[in-house]
């Protein structure tokens, strides 16, 4: 019998990977708000990061665009296209797609859904859009990719 049983949902298991990161982004405000040597726009860009990264492990899959994240961070589309691209270094667009692949990955190493249900579960309305997204981001068709995993993984 296991004392600690693995999350049987994929989402659940990201989820609380972002409620570890939440913890540690507070644990790393509290210090700087300790730390005399920390600016306010040191403790701004960690908060402005965590509703960034909070913002697409809620809405990667429903495509609400950048338009719901800017009214979470109180700025224009354009402010918030700019400090997304300066905070990670890619567009709104490839941040969500990027999350769409990872989530899409755990979801292909476990042979209980089809991948047209793994399509929709990710957010893609049809299975031939996600298989072009993702043999763009992975370079192989979900079909082989799962193979694939699912090989690695058992030896």
């Amino acid at each position: 019998r296991q004392l600690c049983a693995q999350p049987q949902d994929p989402i659940l298991e990201l989820r609380q990977g972002m409620h570890f990161l939440a913890i540690a982004l507070h644990l790393m405000h509290t210090a700087a708000d300790a730390s005399p040597a920390t600016s306010v726009s040191d403790s701004t860009a960690l908060r402005q990061r965590w509703i960034i990264e909070e913002y697409i492990t809620q809405h990667f899959r429903d495509n609400s665009g950048i338009k719901g994240l800017s009214n979470a961070l109180f700025l224009s589309q354009r402010q918030t296209s700019t400090l997304v691209k300066r905070t990670f270094g890619e567009n709104f667009k490839s941040l969500i797609i990027r999350r769409r692949m990872e989530v899409a990955k755990i979801y292909l190493q476990n042979p209980g859904k089809s991948l047209e249900e793994i399509a929709y579960a990710v957010g893609y309305r049809s299975y031939s859009g996600f298989e072009l997204c993702f043999r763009r981001f992975y370079g192989v068709t979900p079909q082989n990719a799962r193979i694939k995993w699912i090989t690695e993984s058992k030896t």
